[in-house]
């Protein structure tokens, strides 16, 4: 399964989350599990208004980062940014002025509210909660995608609710009706059964 191959990483990620109610599920927490993140990794950012690296303010890149520093948050995002593109440029390139949305607001909040962290660990606490016990354990029936790759599973979640709602919306229809087909067929073997191991996405 190729990690850059957007087939593959659809499939993968749609065998866990072929439920309807399960999908807006993720849809709904998964972007605030995503901001939380961005909150915790700005708080832990050492340094001045949580900025490892300040940029001069004449630095036409100065205008597009909140308080003209670089933080952790800012370096993750932009890792995730630069996978999403690769899987898919037009795709990834919406999503990521999303993420980038997503991080505007998460350092205005961290810098503006006193208790960020905490209100951002009950966001974070909630949206695993709902995604766990109400979408896998209620709805899909099946343990999350993250039991069987952790690592993927972080980096594909976000792209993949968005390909989702894509779908709901009714683009990438060839697409959709490929990845529907391979996540049909592993969840025949889930069924029957079959290892994860040993099943094929």
């Amino acid at each position: 399964m190729g990690a850059f191959n957007l087939e593959d990483q659809l499939t993968f990620y749609g065998a866990f989350h072929n439920n309807r109610f399960n999908q807006l599920i993720h849809m709904i927490f998964v972007p605030l599990i995503v901001w939380s993140g961005m909150v915790f990794l700005i708080g832990a950012t050492p340094g001045p208004d949580h900025a490892f690296l300040t940029l001069n303010k004449g630095s036409p890149l100065a205008a597009l980062i909140p308080t003209n520093g670089i933080n952790l948050a800012l370096v993750v995002m932009l890792m995730y940014q630069v996978y999403y593109l690769t899987l898919d440029f037009s795709v990834g390139l919406a999503y990521d002025v999303f993420l980038y949305v997503l991080y505007l607001h998460a350092t205005s909040f961290t810098s503006t509210t006193p208790s960020a962290l905490w209100i951002a660990f009950g966001v974070h606490a909630l949206s695993w909660w709902a995604q766990v016990h109400l979408g896998h354990g209620v709805c899909e029936k099946r343990r999350p995608a993250l039991t069987t790759s952790f690592f993927q599973s972080l980096v594909l979640a976000p792209i993949f609710t968005f390909f989702e709602l894509l779908f709901w919306m009714g683009f990438k229809k060839e697409l959709a009706k490929k990845i529907n087909r391979r996540v049909v067929a592993n969840i025949k073997q889930f069924k029957m059964g079959l290892p994860a191991e040993k099943q094929t996405f």
